[in-house]
């Protein structure tokens, strides 16, 4: 392991001791599917936080993007439930659930860029 990760684990690592400490987040065990895993309950600052981080990423990825189109999906939450359950699944592939969405929403956002590409659709 080579200094910059080993630094970046002892950050992340310092980052969430922090966080349990100040009551920012809690880590709990919990089975799913006969499999332990470890999650993170937020706190009451911890939501604010969490949600703080979500926005600015949202605006910074998503809404001050000039070819980046929002839509809302339905199996957004069943997808985070998914995964829990399959967390060795292939990094990189393509779920089926939001292929499906997307593709529906492809030609309305076409439609907005007078067919002009590239385009991206966030969820």
């Amino acid at each position: 392991m080579n200094s910059q990760v080993r630094n970046a684990l002892n950050d992340a690592s310092g980052l969430v001791h922090l966080l349990r400490q100040r009551g920012f987040i809690d880590l709990v065990s919990t089975t799913i599917s006969g499999e332990e895993y470890n999650l993170a309950s937020y706190g009451p600052l911890g939501t604010l936080l969490r949600r703080n981080i979500l926005k600015q990423w949202w605006n910074l990825m998503v809404a001050t993007q000039p070819n980046v189109f929002p839509v809302e999906s339905p199996f957004l939450n069943s997808i985070e439930h998914e995964d829990l359950i399959n967390p060795n699944r292939d990094v990189g592939s393509l779920r089926s659930s939001l292929q499906k969405d997307c593709s529906a929403k492809y030609p309305q956002v076409l439609k907005l860029t007078n067919g002009k590409l590239p385009i991206s659709i966030a969820s």
